[in-house]
């Protein structure tokens, strides 16, 4: 009975199998698709260039695809952090106020602009680069059905000229336009660190003050929002996707019925998440330091960051919910009637025995074939809903929540470390 078996599963199993393992491997990326290093950015990448890029050209931020992203990192420092630096030393020289002590005790806008504009600059080659090979890789894997293939490829050039639109540059200058009216319309000097004021000027604003408002906090923004717009494209490009035709498997090993792969991208995003929380923990070390305020303060902030970060980066992995669900729940009905039957027939076999077992019989290839068609449909009945890992997430937790560590340190007395640290080491 198990070499009947044994025969018509490889008559009618192995070759279709290896036919599309053959397939699939043909059009499957190299093994350094997803590393980092390799050649300059094409605008074949999706999420390289576009109408961020142009703005960051017109800001000088350098060409878009530039592959000098160190550079542009170093440009965003010396125009957005470097300036307020100069002009608060000379603003203090010319009238001695200590406002170069209060810029420099101010971790706001160092946390801004000296640490989380540049790493975001730096994550468009890092992050946005894996994310194209993402992309390619929803193609190239055999995930997508062949017959919509053409499909994709259209969903992937509509991408290409959303990303490419002119209207998005609009927004984002009107944007970034309209959040410095209103900064300077609803926010007092005397509600701004003592750095921004001087009395050398007639409005009360020093140039340091205004540099940053209209330089610093424009180029701040203008990466945010090439990044923001780099989530929605990602998000839109998984959605269209998961409206075709997908090859989900759902013994497949990853878990995730071989769509385990598009976890990946909350581990480039983590960086991302990173700079954000740079921006909201500086704000709030300044208020920890310089107004009384305790990390417990702000928990409902924090949690609100929380769920902000998992939703701009996790979220768009949600759309493939339903196709796994029904790939489950499909696998669940054809594997478990598949074991169950084999099950059955296994009792038969070796239940109806006298009970007397030979010392070969332990060696009968039915044991061994029973074990692996049970671990595969394991797989079936253990598939996840979600095309992610618990790791995937930790690494975009700890980054989104690392900038936060050494403002809690700073709500906890010093003493209160040092007694805590004796009591580890001794």
């Amino acid at each position: 009975m198990v070499q009947r078996m044994t025969r018509v599963h490889s008559k009618a199993t192995f070759p279709v199998m290896t036919s599309r393992a053959a397939d699939i491997g043909s059009s499957r990326p190299s093994v350094n698709a997803l590393d980092t290093d390799g050649p300059p950015e094409s605008d074949d990448d999706l999420f390289v260039g576009g109408a961020t890029a142009r703005l960051e050209k017109r800001m000088g931020l350098g060409p878009p695809n530039q592959n000098n992203v160190i550079r542009r990192a170093v440009l965003v420092v010396i125009l957005g952090w470097f300036p307020l630096a100069l002009f608060t030393a000379i603003n203090d020289l010319l009238s001695p106020g200590h406002s170069f002590l209060t810029f420099l005790s101010d971790y706001g806008v160092h946390a801004r602009s000296l640490v989380a504009a540049p790493l975001l600059v730096l994550a468009e080659v890092i992050a946005s680069r894996r994310l194209g090979a993402l992309s390619k890789h929803l193609r190239m894997s055999g995930v997508v059905h062949d017959g919509d293939v053409p499909r994709l490829d259209e969903v992937v050039q509509r991408m290409h000229r959303l990303r490419d639109s002119f209207l998005v540059e609009l927004a984002i200058v009107i944007l970034v336009l309209a959040f410095i009216g209103g900064f300077l319309y609803l926010t007092p000097l005397n509600a701004l660190p003592a750095w921004n004021s001087s009395a050398l000027t007639l409005s009360g604003h020093s140039v340091a003050g205004w540099w940053h408002t209209l330089v610093s906090v424009p180029i701040l923004l203008m990466v945010v929002c090439g990044w923001v717009w780099r989530i929605f494209l990602w998000a839109s490009l998984l959605f269209r996707v998961s409206r075709l035709r997908l090859e989900i498997v759902a013994s497949h090993p990853d878990g995730a019925g071989g769509l385990k792969f598009l976890g990946l991208s909350l581990q480039e995003f983590s960086i991302v998440a990173f700079g954000l929380g740079m921006i909201v923990s500086g704000t709030i070390a300044n208020q920890v330091l310089y107004h009384g305020a305790s990390i417990v303060d702000f928990q409902y902030g924090l949690a609100g960051f929380a769920v902000l970060i998992v939703f701009l980066f996790a979220g768009p992995l949600f759309v493939f919910f339903p196709k796994l669900l029904e790939a489950k729940s499909v696998g669940i009905i054809h594997y478990g009637g598949l074991a169950r039957a084999f099950g059955q027939e296994f009792e038969r076999e070796w239940f109806s025995r006298s009970g007397k077992f030979a010392g070969d019989d332990l060696r009968d290839p039915m044991f061994s074939s029973t074990t692996d068609l049970y671990s595969i449909v394991a797989n079936a009945f253990g598939m996840r809903l979600l095309p992610l890992a618990w790791s995937n997430l930790l690494v975009l937790a700890t980054g989104a929540m690392l900038p936060f560590l050494p403002v809690a340190l700073m709500s906890i007395p010093a003493d209160v470390i040092l007694d805590q640290a004796r009591k580890l080491l001794f």
